[in-house]
């Protein structure tokens, strides 16, 4: 039903009987956070996670735990049926990116006329090689989802590859990309 971190409201986007999806406000400060929930089952503390400026994560489809990986130029979702090809953008789903510049508000749509730029350092990672990222915002009409948006480069090993983002140098969860000629 609701959540506080500190004395700060944080923002329930999602919940269920067996989940539920926040957004950790950047207001939050510490090393530390405890979470305080009110549920169905009543008013419980969180034992203290520790809190960073950054926790990168490729978003995964629910049912299938592929990456949300999309070819930038048709939207189309890529997978081994549909792979990327070298100099095609390739648009990457994530949460955890940290704060945005111009600041946007914590439980907020990100809006689809003015981008908000990640403002830590953002790379990208193919089989531990970095490739050109050429922008990292929140991911219009969503609320605490980033778009990040590379290039991959001329591969001369093709077939599946090994993807990842750092932001201040806090890695993602790796995936895997197909990529042919």
């Amino acid at each position: 039903n609701s959540a506080n971190a500190g004395g700060v409201s944080v923002p329930v986007l999602f919940a269920t009987d067996t989940g539920s999806q926040i957004q950790i406000p950047f207001e939050v400060r510490g090393d530390s956070l405890a979470l305080a929930i009110d549920g169905p089952a009543g008013a419980h503390v969180l034992p203290a996670v520790p809190l960073v400026s950054a926790a990168p994560a490729i978003q995964l489809d629910p049912l299938d735990g592929a990456p949300l990986l999309l070819d930038a130029d048709n939207g189309v979702l890529l997978d081994a049926m549909h792979p990327a090809h070298s100099h095609a953008r390739i648009q990457i789903l994530a949460t955890g990116l940290g704060q945005v510049l111009p600041a946007w508000p914590t439980g907020l749509p990100a809006p689809a006329d003015s981008p908000h730029a990640v403002a830590a350092s953002v790379r990208a990672l193919l089989d531990r090689n970095p490739v050109q990222v050429t922008r990292a915002i929140l991911d219009p009409g969503f609320i605490g989802m980033y778009l990040v948006e590379i290039e991959i480069p001329n591969i001369v090993n093709y077939g599946p590859a090994e993807l990842y983002i750092e932001v201040d140098g806090q890695p993602s969860n790796r995936v895997r990309v197909y990529i042919e000629p």
